[in-house]
């Protein structure tokens, strides 16, 4: 099986909050291709915040499946998680990066999702 993944960073400007708190950079590892029904690896563990602020992970799995569109939102205080596509098609995942004063950081990346692999 060919694997591969990406990296994504996104992240805030020192002028995000006028008491000086900086957005939390988000960091999104995921596979562009992965199998359907296989658990895979979505990790957020590169996001950081500047100021060391405590932070929080939210996924959103989207999916645009040929048989109908699915959300899946995961709640987690770690940056790792393990999702497996139930089917075919091109989803989204979601990643929302906050830190405990309140400021965040969004990311998406796509993954298609093929049963041929």
């Amino acid at each position: 099986m060919l694997a591969m993944s990406i990296s994504v960073f996104l992240g805030g400007c020192l002028w995000d909050d006028p008491r000086g708190n900086q957005s939390p950079i988000a960091a999104l590892r995921t596979p562009v291709v992965a199998p359907v029904g296989v658990s895979v690896a979505i990790d957020a563990g590169r996001s950081f915040d500047p100021d060391h602020d405590s932070i929080s992970f939210s996924f959103e799995v989207v999916g645009y499946a040929q048989e109908a569109n699915e959300t899946h939102r995961i709640e987690s205080a770690r940056p790792r998680i393990e999702y497996v596509f139930p089917s075919e098609g091109l989803y989204s995942v979601r990643l929302v990066v906050r830190d405990d004063v309140g400021a965040e950081t969004t990311i998406v990346q796509d993954v298609s999702v093929r049963g041929d692999l």
